[in-house]
């Protein structure tokens, strides 16, 4: 048996930093540097910092929503066990009046159904005052204790409609982006595995959380055989064109004779068969999965990091590069937008962190790392590469030639595998609970049935019958993941705030001493996540249009 909001064991704050890091961190940087060049470096820098600053906005006014919601659970608690004792009812009857009442869903004034925490906790403020303990009771109401997911919040806090629509928002990014990465780590692996080294292809890449397929379309349609029918090895020799009777000439082979199809239908039973189950289990199971692939990101980014600077060095003179073309933001923007996304999440990583005071700082650090990662990895690409040689997927430019030892090829090749393969717990796992805060009441129990096997098999089956159905995902990603993105990023979380500011005061006797208050809160930070968010679908639509030209 177990509730909805059930937190799992705990971690300590380091390793709370390494799991928002991998969420932020995908591999839509490996589509960066083309755009990054094209649009200028100078205005890239600055693009990326403005990027990074709203997604650390809006993260810091998720966790202010998540002990808000917190803080509406203890008390519907409080109003229970009130309710239960008769004793306590009657000491607390003459304060308990009609602002106890519930309230309808479709009130006009809100759907909270506390009483006010003044009349639970202390008999009158004056007496809450005179006992000095006002910051320790309002610390103990925010304390971020019970997880509770975006989906609950939502009930929390909007109307029916409110409801309604983020469901929407978030069932169509959070399918798409698993869709997304069922069918992209079985393609990359089978370029790895049957594509040469000396042999490219070229991508078209969307960001970080939301990714095109053709980030990775490596086509099975085309031609693999590009030097006639000799022998050339792939992994460990293991790849060769084979002469029978039944090869065509747009047949690929692997393994002998298994296709290109058959083997991405192999990795994909692969990759579902050892990262499925994850979905079955709380978020902290992939500590170790989360904190070696961290390990090897850094890795990879410091290779290409230091071979980018290799070749700057090595060239002379140095590659020139525009500083600034505002006529290719739209593209850049596409591209980058999502390179920050992780809200959707932050209930499942951040709740379990043991010591949660100064959460902002945490959510400082691992902006400010990405970022400085990102603009480090593009940097160097735009002065180590021409604009025309840079690959659309970044890797692939330590591929060709002499530029990266034959090992750091294939590990730079690997780099979207690691990236996906630790995203896609942490995001099947985020909507398995946001299906159970959907269709299941948070302060109740549940059996084991319906806790640990119904919510994670419907989580995970729509990916991958879509991923054994079609690799053809570039019109879901593009676009409904695109527009339901500026959703999840940026206005689902002002929008929870925005209630919470002004629903916790109604049930709290005026008082809101959120102690995870976002730094940001003063209301014309709302309006300009908002209008930014405008900008946003904007620069997205303006960035499809240009794209198809």
């Amino acid at each position: 048996m177990g509730t909805v909001t059930e937190v799992g064991s705990l971690y300590s704050r380091p390793v709370g930093y390494v799991y928002i890091f991998n969420l932020i961190v995908g591999a839509g940087v490996l589509a960066m540097p083309k755009a990054f060049s094209d649009v200028g470096w100078v205005l890239g820098i600055v693009l990326l910092a403005i990027l990074a600053f709203m997604s650390f906005v809006t993260s810091t006014m998720m966790v202010e929503a998540m002990a808000a919601g917190n803080a509406v659970l203890l008390l519907r608690k409080q109003r229970r066990e009130f309710e239960r004792a008769p004793s306590e009812r009657s000491r607390l009857l003459p304060y308990a009046s009609s602002s106890v009442r519930d309230r309808s869903p479709s009130s006009a004034k809100g759907r909270l159904s506390p009483p006010p925490v003044h009349n639970l906790q202390h008999s009158t403020r004056e007496e809450m005052a005179d006992s000095g303990d006002h910051d320790e009771c309002a610390a103990s109401l925010y304390e971020i204790k019970d997880r509770v997911e975006m989906g609950t919040l939502a009930k929390l806090f909007f109307n029916r409609v409110g409801v309604v629509l983020y469901y929407v928002c978030i069932c169509v990014y959070l399918y798409g982006d698993l869709a997304i990465y069922a069918v992209a780590i079985p393609k990359a692996l089978v370029n790895v595995v049957c594509t040469p080294l000396n042999s490219t292809h070229h991508g078209n890449g969307t960001g970080n959380g939301t990714l095109n397929a053709t980030d990775f379309d490596y086509s099975f349609d085309e031609p693999a055989n590009l030097y006639g029918d000799d022998y050339y090895p792939g992994v460990g020799g293991v790849m060769s064109w084979i002469s029978h009777p039944n090869k065509t000439s747009k047949d690929h082979y692997c393994f002998g004779y298994i296709t290109d199809h058959r083997a991405y239908w192999i990795f994909l039973g692969c990759f579902a068969l050892f990262l499925g189950p994850f979905t079955f289990f709380d978020l902290q199971k992939t500590k170790w999965l989360q904190l070696g692939t961290t390990v090897l990101r850094w890795a990879a980014f410091i290779s290409m990091i230091a071979l980018a600077g290799r070749q700057i060095v090595r060239d002379d003179p140095i590659k020139l590069t525009n500083a600034a073309d505002f006529k290719m933001v739209p593209t850049m923007f596409g591209v980058s937008v999502y390179s920050f996304m992780c809200q959707h999440s932050l209930p499942s990583l951040v709740t379990p962190i043991k010591r949660k005071r100064g959460l902002s700082w945490i959510l400082l650090g691992d902006f400010g790392t990405t970022l400085i990662f990102y603009i480090m990895v593009n940097f160097t690409a735009v002065f180590a590469f021409h604009s025309y040689e840079l690959e659309d997927e970044y890797s692939n430019n330590f591929v060709v030639g002499s530029i990266a030892p034959k090992g750091m090829s294939y590990f730079l090749r690997l780099f979207p595998v690691m990236v996906l393969s630790t995203n896609f717990p942490i995001i099947s796992i985020t909507l398995r609970n946001n299906l159970k805060s959907l269709f299941l009441d948070p302060g109740k129990s549940y059996s084991f049935t319906v806790e640990k096997l119904v919510f994670p098999v419907a989580a995970l089956l729509p990916p991958f019958i879509i991923a054994f159905t079609t690799k053809d995902l570039e019109t879901l990603v593009g676009y409904t993941g695109s527009y339901a993105g500026v959703g999840v990023q940026y206005l689902i979380p002002i929008a929870l705030v925005w209630c919470a500011r002004r629903q916790l005061p109604e049930v709290t006797g005026g008082q809101y001493d959120n102690i995870h208050e976002s730094p940001f809160s003063h209301r014309i930070w709302l309006l300009f996540v908002l209008v930014w968010s405008s900008a946003c679908i904007i620069f997205n639509t303006l960035n499809h249009i240009l794209s198809k030209k």
